[in-house]
This record gives C-alpha cells, structure tokens and sequence, in this order.
C-alpha cells in the first residue's frame, strides 16, 4: 500500500504510480495532472498543515514526513503517512518534488482501538523503563495514584513505592534482566494524600531494550478484607 508520486514545479503537474492512483481511489483517466487537483483530495481540516509542509519544501528543499486524511470518491476517510524529498536544479533552486504515500488507515484505527482500550480500563497499564521511570501511564494510573501523568513520568517510580518495597521491586527487574518472561508480584505505593495502596503487578519485558510492560490492579480492597477476616479467626480461636 506504498504508492510513488513527483510534482513537476515547472510544469504545476502530479504524476504517480498506479498504487497511488489506487490508494486515492483516482481514475487515472480523469485526474488532469494539476497539483490543486491533488490537494482537493485532502480532508479540508488536513489541507493548509499539507500545504505548509509542501510550500517549506519548495522554498529550502528539506525532506518531509508528515500524515493527513483524504477523501475518496465514495465518501471514505483514509490516512496517509506522505513522505517527500526535493530535487534541485544546478542553481539550487527546488524543480521537483518526489517520494511515497503510504495507506496507513489500518494502522490508524488499531492504535485508536488500543488508546481507547487503555484509556477505559480499570487496571494501571503502564511502560517503565529499567532506569527506574515510567514513560507511558494511562489514565487509571492518575486516578488509582492521584498523581498527575507529568508527576509519574517525571519522577522515579521508587518515589511512589513504599520504602520497604525497594528492594522486591530491584529484585523482580532483576528476574527479568536474567531472562525470566513475566514477574508477578505485590508492591505498597504511596497515594498522592498519603495512604498506602497494594497492586498486584504483572511485568513482562518489551522487545525494545530496556522497557517492560506493567499491568497492575489495585487490590488493597481485597486486602483489607484479608486482614479483616485473620484478626477475625484469631479473635474466634482465643474465645473458643
């Protein structure tokens, strides 16, 4: 889904391979070459950002990379990862541009799906790297911890952990430095106000060096009641 394209400055023509004729969902036929008519084909809300980027790479010729949405004949919205390059004349003035366009719509949409999924679940999802910060938290983690995301990522996660946590948390990124697969393990954090609250994480390295995916539940509920009910028996045992 990698279609090719050049924009002749002398001419004001757009040409392209068939797959960017495909992508756009264009009869070859019936588009008249002009870069208007290209442009057209933007999503209105996408046309001047498009613009901007092409007008930078006429003026100086630097390269591009940049995403947009299009509007197809049949009402469809696509997204567009357009990469371009400039060619220069022997004056080094800019006669021709030229690179790729990409459909990456399905791309787009499962990264929606996944933020959205992230966005809405209960459980702290979170990236942390082994340098001891996170780098990704998402919404629950504010809301469990009461800390802002600027607040989580800035600081190194130990700050939030309980002191005599530390060291079981060195230890499980040490399993997983050796080589083990996943870690599963409880830790106290320390909430915004004060008050200590129990996850139960499960940690698993990602392939980029040095980052581990952390899916965490707040069970400091279930906790208490695990409390409640051992005073509980034990009260019985001395009665009885």
């Amino acid at each position: 889904k990698i279609g090719n394209w050049c924009f002749d400055l002398r001419t004001d023509k757009v040409t392209g391979s068939d797959e960017l004729y495909r992508i756009f969902d264009i009869e070859k036929p019936d588009f008249d070459g002009r870069y208007e008519s290209f442009v057209s084909l933007i999503h209105p809300d996408d046309q001047s950002r498009a613009l901007r980027t092409h007008a930078q790479t006429r003026i100086v010729g630097s390269p591009f990379d940049m995403e947009y949405r299009i509007l197809t004949r049949n009402g469809r919205i696509k997204t567009i990862r357009e990469v371009g390059y400039a060619r220069q004349d022997d004056a080094g003035k800019v006669i021709r541009l030229f690179g790729t366009a990409q459909d990456i719509t399905v791309r787009k949409e499962t990264e929606e799906e996944r933020d959205r999924i992230l966005n809405m679940s209960y459980d702290l999802i979170c990236v942390a790297g082994t340098d001891g910060y996170f780098k990704y938290v998402n919404p629950s983690s504010e809301r469990v911890l009461g800390y802002t995301r600027e607040d989580l990522l800035s600081r190194p996660f130990l700050d939030f952990t309980h002191p005599q946590d530390h060291a079981k948390n060195d230890e499980e990124v040490r399993k997983l430095k050796s080589g083990q697969l996943t870690v599963d393990f409880e830790n106290r954090l320390i909430h915004k106000d004060g008050s200590i609250i129990t996850i139960n994480w499960t940690v698993a390295p990602l392939p980029e060096k040095g980052l581990m995916y952390c899916v965490g539940r707040d069970i400091t509920d279930c906790k208490k009641v695990e409390t409640a009910l051992r005073e509980s028996e034990e009260k019985y045992r001395l009665i009885f």
